[in-house]
């Protein structure tokens, strides 16, 4: 009986992860723009975390160069990609981007980068269960 009160926990842990992962991707709304073609749905989510993943590491490196131009260039080329791939929470992020970097703001826009590779990496947790 003990084991089953350990693994409790775990089991509701799981689900909060599962329905976080769920929630950053728009499954309903890609499949709608694709007509209802399941093997499209993967291979531009594939093809969506390939780019965001060299996108954030080109807006890291801006960021370390103080370079808001290029910062608020890649935020809106994330938030359009994120957008078109259905992850919506990604996109928000990008869109809060934007506006740190044309405030040039630098505290928040280094938030928002530490936000940005954790949504990135559920969407790839996401991907995988797929």
């Amino acid at each position: 009986m003990q084991d089953d009160k350990l693994m409790a926990p775990n089991l509701l842990e799981n689900t909060q992860t599962d329905q976080a992962v769920s929630a950053v991707f728009d499954r309903e709304g890609l499949l709608r723009r694709l007509m209802g073609d399941e093997e499209m749905v993967f291979s531009i989510m594939d093809m969506f975390l390939k780019t965001a993943a060299e996108r954030i590491s080109e807006l890291n490196t801006r960021f370390e160069k103080n370079d808001m131009p290029a910062i608020w260039n890649e935020a809106h080329a994330i938030k359009g990609s994120a957008l078109n791939a259905g992850f919506s929470a990604i996109a928000e992020v990008g869109v809060r981007l934007e506006q740190a970097a044309k405030e040039q703001d630098v505290a928040h826009i280094s938030n928002l980068l530490i936000e940005l590779e954790r949504q990135y990496n559920l969407a790839q947790r996401f991907h995988r269960q797929q």
